[in-house]
């Protein structure tokens, strides 16, 4: 192993989250930025007869 067999139960646990938050930033972004921004949604109109 490298660096990471030699680090405290606290730094293994930062490296952990770290990775974690690296890996949900590019998908969260790319999300954002492809979502349409004004969405109109349109309901249609119409009487419902039930019986």
């Amino acid at each position: 192993m490298g660096l990471t067999g030699s680090l405290t139960l606290g730094g293994k646990l930062l490296l952990m989250v770290l990775m974690f938050i690296g890996r949900l930033g590019p998908l969260t972004f790319a999300f954002l930025i492809a979502r349409p921004q004004n969405t109109h949604i349109r309901y249609p109109k119409g009487d419902i007869y039930t019986g």
